[in-house]
């Protein structure tokens, strides 16, 4: 007997659950059905977003936001609204370009066998570049305040091994030194000698 109660209290509250679920739902739905974006303009304000946004990142970032009715997600994000405002009417050195989309090359290059093509590799020391510089101007006591977009930045590290690497095969206008390798630069060595005899001989003529 003892054993048919818990049963039927189990099942119960099964019941209670699925209703509750159920009820909660349809409720959402009355309250924001799914046009909703639609219907408040929501998706005015993406567009308007987007066509602020510095990098095609950024634009497909906007196009991924939605409609929340979640306190702290809303309370979070309008934090970090308020704090990037203030670096932009204060003028405060945040950097505004080399927003590269490399993703499409990473991903390439997770293949064995595949490699980064040289304009890539210096989009990349840009990109890179970019990255470190926001991260020091988090770490600058003008932007101690921004607490918000500290914590969105999160533990993000720049290894300066790569940095210094990536100049080491650079030169300043993004071509590949010489010396970024010895074959390269045997090779390269090579084909100049190859060239200047051929050279004379149409000078000569």
């Amino acid at each position: 007997m003892t054993l048919l109660i818990i049963l039927l209290m189990l099942i119960s509250i099964v019941l209670i659950v699925k209703y509750n679920k159920y009820r909660k739902t349809n409720l959402y739905n009355l309250i924001y059905p799914p046009n909703f974006e639609q219907k408040t303009g929501f998706n005015q304000i993406m567009e308007i977003i987007k066509a602020h946004c510095l990098s095609d990142m950024g634009r497909e970032r906007a196009l991924q936001l939605e409609f929340s009715s979640d306190f702290r997600k809303i309370n979070r994000l309008l934090g970090e609204t308020r704090e990037f405002l203030t670096i932009l009417e204060t003028g405060l050195p945040f950097p505004s370009q080399d927003y590269i989309d490399l993703s499409p090359a990473l991903n390439r290059i997770q293949t064995p066998g595949s490699w980064i093509l040289p304009e890539e590799l210096a989009d990349l020391r840009l990109s890179l570049n970019t990255i470190n510089d926001c991260l020091g101007f988090f770490r600058l006591p003008s932007s101690h305040s921004f607490v918000n977009l500290k914590a969105r930045a999160g533990n993000i590290e720049i290894s300066s091994n790569l940095l210094k690497e990536l100049n080491r095969i650079l030169d300043e206008k993004g071509h590949i030194r010489d010396n970024a390798s010895e074959t390269l630069g045997k090779i390269r060595k090579d084909i100049r000698a190859g060239r200047l005899p051929s050279k004379k001989s149409l000078t000569n003529c």
